[in-house]
């Protein structure tokens, strides 16, 4: 309030007229950010005509405020009220017009640890609970445009198949495009700890339903996790976006079809087997998309993908 000048103020003693009547949605004279109200009437049968200096700045008729882009403004506005026999009162006005905050933006390249380029990825960033992205195209750059001024964003790449990494720290100015914010992704193969080995099919006779096991190997046991993720959907199933089943136990040998199979036969040290019951007959055709995985940490690493169905294990 103390940016409204109220001593520069001529009148006859009628009416009080200030800044809480023409303030529209702004909350201070010292931060005006939306548009004022500029009444063309006041108290006693009063007309009210308004100037401003400078003028480009408010439209007096309608009272729109039109924000800076360089730097915020100081504009005197006055009002002229004018009674009924000719008596008139003017009052002045301290406005401070803050700038209208420009966005700028953010661009790079997400690239494989090879160095190749990889388009379709995610690129994201979040401000405010407002989420900011851009998708990357065949030279694996991407650009996201309208991002407000501000530091220390994070910026975030992902893509199914990859494990998402992120910059931080990242500042972005107005009104200028911040370069150079290049991200690598890592095949969520790298590292997986887990060999897949296959599957094996049961037929139960009883439910008219199929049972699928499947078999991998490790050699250390150092995961937090181990196990499968399938999908008839995703073609890249990942334990995000998929079933799965996971486990903590192994195996030294198993069983199959009256057998016994050491994990050595398998070429590792440790088996993996977890398996999906009740598939329908009718359901013997459908793909299903599978990969083992490993998880250290809070890091899960996968095998390549295989697909199998029951028809084809049953041949």
């Amino acid at each position: 309030m103390a940016a409204v000048d109220a001593g520069r103020t001529n009148h006859s003693g009628r009416g009080c007229f200030g800044w809480g009547d023409i303030k529209g949605d702004n909350s201070a004279a010292d931060n005006v950010t939306a548009d004022l109200v500029l009444p063309g009437a006041g108290a006693q049968g009063s007309t009210i005509t308004w100037s401003a200096e400078p003028e480009s700045y408010i439209n007096l008729t309608t009272g729109a405020v039109t924000r800076p882009t360089e730097e915020n403004i100081t504009v005197t506005l006055t009002a002229r009220i004018i009674y009924p026999g000719g008596t008139e009162q003017t009052k002045e006005f301290t406005l401070h017009i803050t700038r209208e905050s420009i966005p700028g933006a953010v661009t790079g390249t997400v690239r494989d640890s090879s160095g190749n380029p990889i388009l379709g990825a995610e690129v994201r960033l979040t401000v405010s609970g407002s989420e900011y992205s851009a998708v990357t195209i065949a030279d694996g750059s991407y650009n996201i445009p309208g991002v407000p001024a501000g530091e220390g964003y994070t910026v975030t790449a992902g893509k199914p198949g990859y494990t998402a990494a992120s910059v931080t720290d990242v500042s972005v100015t107005a009104d200028t495009t911040t370069l150079g914010v290049d991200i690598t992704l890592t095949s969520d193969e790298d590292g997986c700890l887990v060999t897949y080995k296959g599957a094996q099919v049961r037929y139960n006779e009883g439910s008219k339903t199929y049972d699928i096991r499947f078999i991998a190997v490790i050699d250390h046991l150092n995961a937090k996790e181990v196990g499968f993720v399938f999908s008839k959907i995703q073609e890249i199933p990942t334990r995000e976006n998929a079933s799965e089943k996971a486990t903590s136990t192994v195996y030294t040998e198993i069983t199959a079809e009256g057998s016994t199979v050491t994990a050595q036969s398998l070429g590792g040290m440790y088996i993996i087997a977890c398996t999906i019951t009740g598939i329908p007959e009718d359901d013997i055709s459908i793909p299903l998309h599978v990969r083992a995985f490993s998880t250290v940490g809070t890091v899960t690493k996968y095998t390549p993908v295989t697909t199998v169905t029951v028809s084809g294990l049953l041949d």
